[in-house]
Parts: C-alpha cells; structure tokens; sequence
C-alpha cells in the first residue's frame, strides 16, 4: 500500500471534512505539461516487454518504480478525487475484482477488472507462499492476455464521457491502479489516481457526520473505533489521503422527521424534496426497504450493508453546509442495512423532532395503499411473505393476536389486520422517538426539541402538501428562535 504510515494529531470530537480546503492543488495542466527523464528503458520499450509472455522480475521491479513515481505525480485526496470525478464530471474506474466491488464501491464508479476474482486468489496465495517477485511475475503472466481488452473498455468510456481524463483506483492505491494508470497514460490517456484507494474512501465515507453546525459528536465507542481500524485503518494512517481536517460547523443541520407508523412520513419527504427543494436524506429509499417486519413489499432488492453506507455518505457530501436537511426518524437498522453508527448518532443528537400526528383512520388508509393495494398484491407470493412476516412478530404480538392478524389476512380483512398490527408499532415508536439512543428499552433522554405537527380531525386522507408545510414552517420558526438566542 502507498498510504502514509506519518502519524497525525486528529481532534476527535472536531474532526471534519473540508469541502474547500484551503491548500491549493497541483493543477492537471501542471502535470500534463510536465517533462519526466527516467533512467533505464523507455516507457515505450518497456511497455513492449510486458508483452512477452516470459516476462522477467526486473522488467516488473521497473513498471512497479515507473508506476509508482508517475502515480505521485497526480494522487488526489479523497475529498479533490471525487469533486473531479463527480463534480467536475470526469468518468473513473474501480479496478479492484468484481467481487470487491459488488461488496462495495464508490457510487458513480465504473468496474474495469484488471483481475477476474479467481486470479486475485492466486495471485495472493502466490505472494503468501513465495513473495512479492513471485506475485508479481504471476499477476503479469495472467492479465497480459486481458491488457488490450481492458484498453478498449476505457477507450469506450473516454469516447462516451468525450475525455482522454480518467480517474483511476484500486484497494489501496497501490501498484493494481498505479499499474493502470501508467498503462493508460501510454495509450494517450490523462489518468488521475485516489489516494489510497477505496480504502481511504472507506474511511471517509464512515466518518463524513462528524461535526456540523449542531455541534461535535461525542468520541465514537471504543468497539466501534476497533471495527474501523480493522476495515480501513486508523485515522492517523488515513489523515493524509482523506484531509479530515480539525473545522467546525461543516455540514447541514439535522431535523428529524417522526411520527407513528402510517403517518406518510416517506410521503412528506418527497413533497419536501421535489416542491420546496429542501435537503432530505430518505433512508428507506436509498435502503429499498420501508423498515418494518413488511419493508420487503414493492421494494428491489437491497443494496450491500457497505454500499449502504457509500451511498449514504455520498448524499450527506451533496448537502449545503449550515442548511435543514430532513431524515426520517428510522431504526439503527432497515431491513439487512444498518445506518451509519455516526449518521444514527448525528439523528439522535438532532436539534430538532418535528413529529407528525394524524388521525388513525388517515393511517390505515396510508398503510392499506402501501402493502396492500392491487399492484402488491400481484406479487408473486405476496399472501405468503406477508404471512411469514406476520410470524417474525410472533414474540412481541404474543401467539392470540398472530393468529387473529393472519385470519385477517386470509379472509382479505385488511382493515382490522392494520389494526392488530399498529399496537404494536406505535408502543415501539413512542419509546423510541423519545430516548437518546434509539432503542426500544426507552433509556436516556433525547437532547433535541420535540415539537408535533398535529393534522385537523377531518383529515381522512393524507395530506401530504399541507403537512409539509407544516414541517417547514416548525423548523423554520425553531431556527429564528435559536437566532434570537446568539
């Protein structure tokens, strides 16, 4: 790997990113325009050898000295790389195997292999059982076949994206991306690399919600400090490639949305998204799953837990810093995707809670036109999967009202099965909504400002537009309150 092992003093609780770095960096006309004198073979001959299928170690010992120096040369930092790539719209490759980027990846990255999985395998147990020399020797002999086919892919990305300028990583930022990136300036391409790969990426991605205007976080667990370092590293090994940098009030500030089950709160979100343009991070969306025992129902398959949280963390990236962004009041998990340990903690501590109070008769309405509506009912085994939903709840409905909810179903009374179902969901929200961390047992006190948005008795149906309103204009009179109080 060519992370920086340096070791850097970090401030926990006021660690941030810096979306505008104040430290200027190297242009890509700079580089481009650079004029390079490398001792040994050209890159033109040298690019030749590695034709030949006998290629010898010292010709790999040279690609892996060239790679690495040219790689220096133009290695952005995690925050630089993916405003070029995403901001600024130049396309960039993963080249890390299949099976490491379907566990997780960079979104907007595109997969070009240098390895296929099962050459990776080798290639490690290669490097266990003989050493680098021997790895690499092996890794050459088996992508050589590959090398053009790779070429032409990138080619038809460069000529789609209308650029030679193509971003490039690995794991690590090691020889995998540098490698390619030295084959792509070769063949005319403009390559800029991550520093530190996916990893340093990784590291970013978990660690994004540490301050904002609401003030620092509190020092994560111990546990879950060791979990990071394990994945990715510590922070005094990632620093240099990331630029989390010691800055306060980075970030939007945090209102949750609550309210019982059935009270159209993913509904709310949208018209808050799509009609007032307001900052919302949907959970459930980017989750696929709505979050209870039935949150499979008209949902695609979910994404990795990892890509969960790549996805989530690029959303947080796009928000402005100081301004609401909306979240409703989720679980720590949804479905088989857990919430960021930093992003929950951030929901938690959120300064406000606008809680949304609609009549009961609206709520089943809500709930009836989301999970039990003609379209889902078409799905294949839909009266089965509820059935066996309705099971998972069995230890805290009790056997009697198990029973009683699937006669319901079988006999189509979707009505009273909603019913059944709600007492349990609203005992559990009540205790989660007001506890500091989330969990049903109802311990701790929640620090932010509750505050209900309560709908007419006439409403029957949801009135999603009204509500938002409602929402906005809460949170807007809880910062006009905050700013009489500075």
């Amino acid at each position: 790997s060519d992370s920086s092992k340096k070791m850097y003093s970090l401030d926990e609780q006021s660690v941030a990113l810096s979306f505008a770095l104040e430290m200027p960096r190297s242009s890509f006309a700079e580089h481009d325009s650079r004029e390079t004198v490398t001792p040994g073979p050209s890159s033109e001959e040298l690019f030749s050898e590695l034709q030949n299928p006998k290629v010898k170690v010292e010709t790999l010992q040279t690609l892996k000295s060239r790679a690495k120096e040219s790689a220096g040369a133009y290695s952005l930092h995690t925050e630089e790389f993916l405003s070029v790539a995403l901001d600024e719209g130049f396309p960039f490759i993963d080249v890390r195997t299949p099976r490491e980027y379907d566990k997780g990846h960079i979104p907007g990255s595109i997969n070009v292999p240098l390895m296929t999985n099962d050459q990776h395998a080798a290639v490690g147990r290669s490097f266990k059982a003989q050493g680098g020399g021997a790895a690499m020797v092996r890794a050459m002999r088996l992508v050589q076949p590959s090398i053009e086919g790779l070429l032409d892919v990138v080619r038809g990305i460069a000529e789609k994206a209308g650029t030679k300028r193509i971003g490039v990583h690995c794991k690590r930022g090691g020889m995998r991306s540098a490698s390619v990136a030295w084959l792509l300036e070769q063949n005319g391409f403009k390559p800029f690399l991550l520093a530190g790969g996916y990893k340093s990426f990784r590291y970013f991605a978990l660690n994004v919600y540490r301050t904002s205007p609401d003030g620092p976080l509190p020092p994560p667990e111990e546990s879950y400090v060791g979990r990071v370092e394990e994945e990715v590293g510590s922070a005094e090994e990632n620093e240099a490639n990331t630029r989390l940098l010691p800055l306060k009030n980075r970030g939007p500030r945090v209102c949750v949305l609550g309210g019982r089950t059935g009270t159209g709160k993913t509904r709310i979100l949208k018209v808050l998204e799509q009609q007032h343009k307001a900052q919302v991070l949907d959970l459930e969306g980017l989750a696929n799953h709505t979050g209870s025992a039935f949150g499979w129902c008209m949902n695609p398959p979910q994404p990795t837990d990892e890509q969960y949280g790549n996805i989530c963390a690029m959303r947080w990236r796009s928000f402005k810093e100081g301004e609401w962004v909306f979240i409703e009041d989720e679980d720590n998990h949804i479905g088989g995707c857990s919430t960021p340990p930093m992003l929950y903690q951030r929901m938690r501590s959120a300064p406000l809670i606008v809680k949304v109070v609609i009549p009961l008769e609206a709520r089943l309405q809500v709930l009836l036109e989301r999970y039990a509506c003609q379209e889902a009912r078409q799905m294949e085994d839909w009266q089965e999967l509820m059935s066996v939903s309705i099971d998972k709840l069995k230890k805290r409905l009790g056997p009697q009202r198990v029973a009683s909810a699937k006669a319901h179903l079988v006999s189509g009374d979707m009505g009273a099965l909603t019913e059944i179902l709600l007492t349990y969901y609203d005992g559990l929200y009540d205790k989660h909504v007001a506890n500091h961390s989330g969990s049903g047992s109802g311990t701790g006190t929640r620090s932010g400002q509750i505050v209900d948005v309560m709908a007419p008795s006439s409403m029957v149906e949801l009135d999603e537009s009204w509500l938002a309103n409602q929402v906005l204009q809460k949170a807007g009179e809880f910062q006009v309150g905050a700013a009489s109080l500075s």
